[in-house]
């Protein structure tokens, strides 16, 4: 079994920590897209993970399986190059944060019959190989989003590659799956970013950043993310995103309207009904194995 990773950082290098050290007999190539490999793909070569670097993508496209783990953008701009030189025995697939996009480009490039969605709902505000683990799936929801004339060999076989890795495997259409990360990823992520811009902007003489404490760093972590993965995602499921931002917007107005009118009692039950929420989403009631 031959594997292509476009893509190496701390999803793809993760993913491709746990297959290589369940199946020996798999040979995993990565691709370059600079002139000289990077620092993390020569760590990687070096700990046995991958076997080849290459910057030839037609090397990659003669894989049996190819992940696509660049930014989502990026993926999209590789199904294309890749449709001319991919065999009809390949399966390919990626692991964005959108579907809806690149599946389209995967039927536009004839490719439906052996692209497969997929995005594993994991990771950590660190990014590169050298922040991965092949235990940052455990518990996690995985995505996988077929469609109509998908193979259901090759959606067995990637099931149970995703089984591997301490997943929860969910089967969705790439617009529902679009519309939950929306809510739960995308908007909380442009939230943190715009709520620390906000203080950032507030805090001329960095007292506000001395004094920061859990309830502001807990909040945002996640601002500290790769900018450019999550300028990607918002670009490629803008609809969902702008009607999740619209809808928390309305709800940050009322709570304004609510601190000046000194709404007491409408506030506690903002943060009643908030909390009764929240205690639903909680590790523990996370799926366990």
């Amino acid at each position: 079994m031959e594997i292509g990773f476009i893509g190496f950082g701390l999803i793809g290098g993760s993913l491709a920590m746990i297959w290589k050290n369940n199946h020996g007999d798999f040979t995993i190539t990565a691709y370059n897209y600079h002139e000289k490999p990077s620092d993390e793909l020569l760590k990687a070569k070096a700990d046995g993970v991958i076997d080849d670097i290459t910057n030839d993508i037609g090397v990659i496209a003669k894989s049996d399986m190819i992940v696509l783990a660049a930014p989502v953008m990026a993926n999209v701009e590789y199904l294309k190059m890749l449709a001319p030189l991919v065999g009809p025995d390949t399966l390919i697939t990626d692991v964005g944060s959108s579907k809806a996009v690149i599946t389209k480009t995967a039927i536009e490039s004839g490719l439906s019959k052996i692209f497969i969605g997929g995005h594993p709902m994991a990771g950590s505000e660190k990014t590169g190989y050298s922040s991965g683990s092949v235990d940052l799936f455990k518990n996690a929801w995985y995505f996988l989003t077929p469609n109509e004339v998908t193979e259901e060999r090759k959606l067995s076989f990637l099931q149970k590659l995703v089984a591997e890795t301490g997943a929860n495997c969910v089967i969705a259409e790439p617009s529902k799956h679009d519309r939950i990360t929306a809510a739960v990823s995308h908007l909380p992520h442009l939230a943190s970013a715009a709520l620390t811009d906000t203080v950032a902007e507030e805090d001329l003489s960095e007292d506000m950043a001395k004094y920061a404490a859990g309830g502001f760093r807990d909040t945002t972590r996640i601002a500290s993310s790769s900018p450019a993965m999550w300028r990607d995602i918002c670009l490629s499921n803008p609809e969902a995103v702008a009607d999740m931002l619209t809808k928390y917007i309305h709800k940050l107005n009322a709570v304004r309207e609510m601190v000046l009118a000194g709404d007491g009692n409408g506030i506690t039950e903002l943060f009643n009904e908030s909390r009764e929420y929240r205690a639903t989403l909680s590790e523990d009631k996370r799926v366990k194995k």
